[in-house]
Order: C-alpha cells, then structure tokens, then sequence
C-alpha cells in the first residue's frame, strides 16, 4: 500500500473521532464567534504534539538493536495499537449514554481544550503505530494536522447545524478506519 494512502487513512480516523466529539460542543452552541478558530487550532495543535510523540517514541523503540524476527513483531506491535484505538472508538460509538441538554452563548475554551487533549490520546497511538512502522513524520504531521483543524471546525459546524446524531456515526468512522488500518498493517508490502 502507498505510504501516503496509509497515512491519509490514519489521519481521517483520527479526524473522524476528532469530528464526533465535537459535534456534540458544537450541537450546544448558540452562536459562532472567533474562538471556533482559536479551538479548531488547538485541537489541531493538541494532534500534532501528540502524533509527534508517538512518533519518536516509535522510532526510539526502532533504534534498538532489532533482529528479523523483532522486525515482525514491531509490525504486529503497530497493527495491535491500530485496532485497539479502533475499538475505543466503536465503543464510544455504541455506548449508551444521555446527553444533558444545555446551551452555550460562546466556546469554552479551556473545556474544549481539555477535551482535545483527551481525546487526541488516538493521535499519540497512532503516532507511534507509525514511527514503528518508519514514516515520514513531514508527512504524517502535515497529514494529521491539516485534517484535524479542518474536521474540527467542520464538526462545530455541523454539530450546530445537525445535532448530535453525526456523533455516533463519526466514531463508527473512525473505529473501522482504525481497525482496517491495523489490519492492513499486517499484509505483505505494507
């Protein structure tokens, strides 16, 4: 599979999660102002940091000294990551849960700062799924970053304009891209 394929795929799953969670922010948004900008880049810039650090410490556990035999477990290590973020991500999209219906005038940035942190936890598994598999970071952290800005404030957007229904449907999304993407890992030429 193409580099650029694989790393385009990881960042729509990690974007497509990004977009659920903020839907459901966006979904209680009176109006729009400035700070959907300001939130959009942190939350692109809570990605970066953490696809960033997944990705030294993939390459850190590559600069061992690695035989043929690490070699394929270093690839069963990424695909595992890969599949695990994947299934956090249909669990939140399955899990029953009641949302408490209040609205808010602007962005809480801090909330939603924190949110971004939190769940940008996939871009660090993900990040170090790709630095066991030896990417280039230029390209993962351009890949990762653009989408994540642009899923985020589209999914202010959308949450405002839709609800909460697109919610689930992203992390479903999302944790079959992961999922494949883990899988994918595994066949010959990856």
């Amino acid at each position: 599979m193409n580099q650029f394929v694989f790393i385009f795929l990881i960042g729509a799953a990690i974007s497509a999660g990004i977009f659920g969670k903020v839907t459901t922010r966006g979904a209680q948004l009176v109006k729009f102002d400035r700070r959907l900008a300001v939130m959009a880049v942190i939350w692109g810039v809570c990605a970066l940091a953490e696809t960033w650090l997944g990705h030294l410490t993939g390459r850190w556990i590559l600069s061992f000294d690695l035989r043929e035999r690490d070699i394929f477990l270093v690839h069963i290590i990424a695909g595992a990551l890969l599949v695990v973020a994947g299934m956090r991500m249909l669990f939140l999209a399955f899990e029953r849960k009641t949302l408490v219906e209040h609205r808010m005038d602007e962005i809480d940035v801090r909330h939603d700062a924190i949110l971004g942190i939190r769940l940008c936890l996939l871009s660090l598994m993900a990040g170090v799924a790709l630095g066991l598999l030896e990417y280039s970071l230029k390209e993962v952290l351009l890949v990762i970053g653009c989408m994540s800005v642009c899923f985020t404030a589209a999914g202010y957007f959308a949450g405002r304009a839709y609800g909460v229904g697109l919610c689930r449907r992203a992390y479903m999304v999302s944790g079959a891209l992961l999922c494949a993407a883990g899988v994918l890992v595994q066949l010959p030429g990856a």
